[in-house]
């Protein structure tokens, strides 16, 4: 019955009016693991991506613009209720984590995801299928080597969701409030399985990286209450440093460093600070801000090493007259602490 509907050769009226009752009982039919093999019979997964990716060639209206979010809610559906089996076939026979992506960058968000309301929900898959895959690894289903590419290859194309407000000028609605929280949703759950997937739970510096620059507008922009796990997750996730200036980094590490003040990850930043440091080393921090907020938090970083190396790499590349002191106090905490300079070259 589903294909016969949703693959109605009616005219476009009737058709579509077919198409939308067939995805709507899917979705609210599948109530459980042991719905997704009648589900697979009649290649009711296969039907609905294929016809989400069709849709960016030809969606025109607004009732085709509800009938793609259909789609993506359809998809929800099956990633949460069909149990492990689901997720497996999904992932490795489907491969939805690759359909996800190229969504994303294969085609202009204006027209896969056209609206602000499409792209919230098609966030909330994202954030679906990541939580449910790292369950399926902890249960060693799917291999983590592979799993963990492609989780950290989303990383980019879901930040970049959020080009369109940042260019944006006037005030933003109740919806833009409702995608930045999803972008952070949808991140923070990539964080969380890069965490359970990966022997380096650092971030690293990648060509498939987030951009420095479009990161600290991102933060600036998100809420107090997100904020904290947030940080942690640009500080976790891969960063692009290859595209990046030497002033997107200073003021990424600066946002980071400020918000990293009260926070329970502040090894995570620190660590993520250390690298961009040594990146852009001998460019970075003209006007010692990172180095001020670094001795600013001293007393919570009490032993650690990579605060250290931090001071470390940002010291010798003060020529500044006007933050001299500071540049001789970093000096000292170094030789109180028995470190030679060199020693982190």
């Amino acid at each position: 019955a589903f294909i016969s509907l949703f693959c109605s050769s009616a005219d476009e009226g009737q058709a579509r009016r077919e198409r939308l009752w067939a995805l709507q009982q899917l979705k609210d039919g599948f109530v459980d693991k042991f719905c997704y093999r009648a589900v697979v019979s009649c290649h009711a997964p296969e039907l609905v991506m294929t016809s989400f990716r069709g849709y960016a060639s030809w969606h025109r209206d607004k009732d085709e613009l509800l009938e793609s979010i259909l789609l993506i809610e359809t998809l929800i559906t099956l990633v949460k209720n069909g149990g492990k089996q689901a997720i497996y076939h999904l992932t490795v026979r489907l491969g939805l984590l690759s359909w996800i992506r190229t969504i994303l960058v294969g085609r202009p968000t204006s027209q896969t995801l056209s609206s602000i309301e499409s792209q919230i929900t098609f966030l909330h898959l994202v954030s679906a299928i990541v939580h449910e895959v790292q369950e399926a690894a902890r249960n060693q289903m799917i291999g983590q080597k592979t799993l963990l590419a492609e989780i950290e290859s989303l990383a980019r194309p879901v930040l970049h969701l959020y080009r369109s407000l940042a260019t944006s000028k006037g005030e933003r609605s109740n919806t833009h409030s409702k995608l930045i929280t999803a972008i952070s949703g949808a991140l923070a759950s990539l964080k969380s399985a890069k965490i359970l997937l990966s022997f380096e739970t650092g971030s690293s510096l990648r060509s498939i990286g987030m951009p420095l620059s479009l990161s600290t507008q991102f933060l600036s922009a998100v809420s107090s209450s997100l904020l904290d796990e947030t940080v942690w997750s640009f500080c976790i996730l891969p960063l692009d440093a290859e595209m990046s200036t030497p002033s997107d980094a200073t003021a990424f590490c600066v946002t980071v460093l400020e918000c990293a003040k009260q926070s329970e990850h502040l090894d995570s930043v620190l660590e993520c600070v250390y690298l961009l440091t040594k990146r852009y080393k001998g460019n970075l921090d003209e006007d010692g801000a990172i180095l001020n907020l670094l001795l600013n938090i001293r007393g919570d970083c009490r032993g650690s090493d990579v605060w250290l190396r931090c001071i470390s790499n940002l010291v010798p590349n003060q020529n500044c007259e006007m933050i001299l002191d500071v540049s001789e106090l970093a000096i000292k905490i170094l030789e109180m602490s028995n470190m030679k300079l060199d020693d982190w070259n």
